[in-house]
């Protein structure tokens, strides 16, 4: 086992401890009391247990309590003899549940305890179902690559680039030794199954998962596969010379292959870079994934939203109509960075802020490296619905593979039928 999968075992051991604390802490201090003055709340989301702490110690005629659902989609409807909850806060969900199972919101918005102004249109235009508001957007993530500061000047625009210039900059540091060996790559976009996936939203493949149904633009897919493949047999020969130099050189973190000089850039995500430590970021830069001025959002959003059969649906709007207030997601911030845990997160409850202000104005406090580089909010390309929880195992088991296999340029350009022949074995496993 490398050292990297070992310190990712050590941190997942250290988070869970703390969740647990934290949430036997919660659960001693409030389990006796609720009935009236209490708010339940079901997440995934251990940052929640911060949270209902910061609103616990600032309100005295109302409590939150945190139930840990690992998988809230799963966990829907509740058991007939467990407490239902008051506040859902997760992703995942089918359209199908959250019309069944959710309460919309739309009122909110008329009666102006919040405004539809101070969220990313798109974000919020995603959990609108069937004419109605049932889901606030809490958090995202968006797609990046890092480099080092050293070659800034090499990129022309100071906050987003795109896979051609990512292609084309790092081709120029490619170096081979007599043998024909790398002893210098700039990127191989196979390096990481993830910007091969990236790579097809940027260019509109459009992988979508409806009721029971996969689908995908076939067109643009072939030109996806068309295009990662000419990239690395023209700029890095083939995918057993980019495979063997990952093996030879890239055996640490991202960053450290960057610090090292050993490639260009390196692929990762806003909620992975943005809980690093400062030590690990130093002399580091980064720009968004972007085509033509567009920055897909990450698959994952999590939202809010209000369970139908709650019995206290006003004490929780009181907390949903608090979280989304610019102030307090700021006291959110300054909370989580006071409570000193070992595993530090991101932003809120993972990621950027749903509520625009938040992220530019507080957001660079917290994180300098997003000084002056915020994603823009016209920029933001989420997707046009809600991934159901199985989709994370589609891809992981589907998508991911079938990309990692079709871009190998030591095999024949594979047909569609073979993602299709990938999705009927998953399917028939799944279900």
């Amino acid at each position: 086992m490398n050292l990297r999968k070992k310190l990712n075992i050590l941190q997942c051991c250290v988070r869970t401890c703390v969740i647990a604390f934290v949430l036997a802490a919660t659960f001693s201090i409030f389990s006796c009391s609720q009935t009236n003055g209490t708010v339940l709340i079901w997440t995934g989301r251990p940052e929640f247990t911060e949270y209902a702490e910061l609103y616990n110690s600032t309100h005295s005629d109302l409590k939150i309590i945190i139930h840990y659902r690992k998988n809230i989609a799963q966990s829907m409807p509740p058991a007939q003899d467990e407490q239902k909850p008051d506040i859902i806060v997760g992703e995942g969900f089918t359209e199908a549940q959250v019309e069944k199972y959710f309460m919309p919101l739309d009122y909110l918005f008329s009666d102006m305890y919040i405004t539809r102004q101070q969220f990313y249109p798109q974000l919020l235009d995603s959990g609108f179902i069937s004419g109605k508001q049932y889901l606030l957007p809490v958090s995202f993530n968006v797609p990046l690559v890092m480099f080092s500061e050293s070659k800034e000047n090499l990129i022309p625009d100071p906050y987003i680039i795109d896979i051609d210039q990512i292609r084309d900059i790092s081709a120029n540091f490619n170096k081979t030794n007599k043998s024909g060996s790398y002893t210098s790559m700039g990127f191989a976009p196979g390096w990481n199954p993830e910007f091969l996936y990236v790579a097809t939203k940027l260019q509109k493949v459009g992988f979508t998962m409806g009721a029971d149904n996969f689908s995908w633009d076939a067109q643009k897919l072939a030109e996806s596969v068309k295009y990662l493949r000419s990239w690395t047999e023209e700029k890095n020969t083939s995918t057993t010379a980019e495979q063997d130099y990952k093996y030879k050189y890239l055996y640490t973190t991202e960053t450290k292959w960057i610090s090292e000089g050993h490639c260009t850039f390196a692929f990762s995500t806003s909620d992975t870079v943005f809980r690093m430590d400062d030590e690990s970021l130093n002399g580091l830069d980064f720009r968004w994934l972007s085509d033509d001025g567009e920055i897909p959002l990450e698959d994952t959003i999590l939202y809010m939203g209000m369970y139908k059969d709650s019995k206290k649906l006003k004490d929780a709007q009181k907390f949903l109509i608090w979280f989304m207030q610019e102030k307090n997601q700021k006291e959110m911030l300054e909370w989580s960075r006071n409570m000193n845990l070992t595993i530090k997160d991101f932003g809120i409850a993972g990621g950027f802020s749903s509520v625009r202000n938040v992220n530019e104005l507080y957001f660079p406090i917290y994180y300098p490296l997003l000084l002056g580089n915020l994603p823009q909010k016209n920029s933001l390309r989420a997707n046009s619905h809600i991934l159901p929880e199985r989709w994370i195992s589609l891809k992981e088991k589907v998508i991911l593979p079938y990309l990692t296999d079709a871009v190998d340029t030591t095999k024949a350009e594979p047909q569609a039928s073979s993602l299709e022949t990938l999705y009927a074995i998953w399917r028939r496993q799944y279900y």
